[in-house]
Formats: C-alpha cells, structure tokens, sequence
C-alpha cells in the first residue's frame, strides 16, 4: 500500500510537470504573438539592417533614436539593439542612441542598459 502511494505521487508529480511545461511554452508563444501584435498596431516606421529590424527609427535635425519594443525586454535585447545601433551608425554616419522600451523591463535588464 505505501509503495502504490508513492508511485501514485511520483505519476502525478511527473504529470504536473508535463502540464506546467505544456502552459510555459504557450504563454511563451502568446507572449510572442502579443510583441507582434502591439508592432504592428503601434510601430509604422521600422527599419532593417543587416543584423535585422530595428522597430523605429526617429530622426530630428539634432538626434537620431533607433527604438526597439518589447513586451518583456530581456539582456540579450539589449545588446541586439545596440548591435544595431552600431550598424544604423555606420549606415547614417551620424551619433544614434538607442530606446528600449516595453510594458515589462526588471531591474535586472535596467540595470545592464545602464551599463
């Protein structure tokens, strides 16, 4: 009998943890598509380079902005950016400052585009 519980934990236990990756990855795939979303309806002026697109890009007679948006920023966006606010750079041949900029972005992250 004690043996059957614990094999019935240890089913239950494995099938939790099936479900639970099942839900990640779906949330992960509809967080996605939100980003997507929200480019499409918000974001009119993207720009490619050749380490890809940059979401926005605003110049005025002083500045030039290459904005990136994300629902949930994350490190490696804040080196994709400035990645390509290298290239736009070269590519204008003028000083441009990066924007990161999303509904979500956590200390860690701030703290890293921060330098």
């Amino acid at each position: 009998m004690k043996q059957e519980l614990k094999d019935e934990i240890q089913r239950v236990k494995t099938d939790l943890e099936t479900k639970i990756k099942e839900v990640d990855r779906k949330v992960e795939a509809t967080r996605s598509d939100l980003g997507l979303v929200a480019e499409e309806v918000y974001v009119k002026n993207y720009y490619e380079t050749s380490l890809g697109e940059i979401d926005a890009v605003i110049e005025t007679s002083a500045k030039v902005y290459a904005v990136e948006i994300k629902l949930r920023a994350e490190v490696s966006d804040v080196d994709g950016l400035l990645n390509k606010t290298k290239v736009l750079k070269e590519e204008l041949g003028r000083e441009v400052y990066p924007v990161l900029t999303g509904s979500e972005i956590n200390k860690t992250v701030r703290g890293y585009a921060k330098g």
